[in-house]
């Protein structure tokens, strides 16, 4: 069976639930790496990646560099 060699690219756009759904693997990391408590707030329904971030002063290449971690470890886990 041939891999899906597709890697992931994450839409700063998405919203925070849709992400969380999507990819378990990420809330430990939000959560952890990122100080977003809000994961599990019922406002996660509501904010977007960026618009999350922006409110936890994560912005520029910060939120890029946020972006690349949350893609790298979810293309590590689909391997």
């Amino acid at each position: 069976m041939a891999k899906n060699n597709t890697k992931i690219k994450i839409d700063p756009n998405i919203g925070i639930t849709t992400l969380v759904n999507k990819y378990p693997v990420v809330v430990d990391i939000l959560q952890n790496d990122y100080e977003f408590h809000c994961v599990n707030c019922m406002f996660s329904e509501f904010d977007t990646l960026e618009n999350g971030a922006m409110l936890h002063g994560i912005e520029g290449e910060d939120f890029t560099d946020l972006v690349k971690h949350l893609e790298e470890v979810i293309n590590s886990k689909k391997q």
